[in-house]
């Protein structure tokens, strides 16, 4: 059994919550999945890095989210970068962070052990859902290059 992500990142508060939220998963789709952590799109294009999670907060305080892949990623990187994004969204949601984020001022070791704790949480991720769910969604959702998945 893994062992529980608030345990392996006790000084991240957050950590508890996405726990909490992988257990929840059951048989959920991967689109069900996207719109409990509210991203509403998934754009593969050239980006600098891997992946990219963009908050996108409207004028009345809801917060979305845009997910950037970028297409020189294989599928099988393409599929864990989403579960790296996804985990983000439980931290996005803390204000100390949201902070460090504006500011690009983070606590020495803090970013580091926040994306240790993404790896980890898309490693589970990928487990419970399986490969052949998160292939058929990338499918079903025309996965090219551009926006191939969104608000309906």
């Amino acid at each position: 059994m893994e062992i529980p992500l608030a345990q392996q990142f006790s000084d991240l508060q957050f950590a508890k919550d996405a726990d909490g939220w992988l257990e929840s998963i059951g048989d959920k789709s991967i689109s069900e999945q996207l719109a409990e952590g509210k991203i509403t799109e998934i754009i593969i294009c050239t980006v600098a890095v891997k992946g990219l999670l963009l908050p996108i907060e409207l004028t009345t305080g809801q917060v979305f989210f845009r997910v950037l892949i970028s297409n020189l990623n294989s599928f099988d990187e393409s599929y864990f970068v989403l579960g790296h994004e996804i985990s983000h969204t439980f931290e996005v949601y803390k204000e100390e962070h949201r902070k460090y984020r504006a500011s690009k001022s983070w606590p020495v070791g803090l970013f580091e052990l926040v994306e240790k704790f993404c790896d980890e949480f898309s490693k589970i991720w990928l487990a419970i859902n399986g490969k052949e769910k998160i292939v058929m969604f990338f499918e079903n959702s025309g996965a090219v290059f551009g926006k191939f998945y969104g608000r309906n």
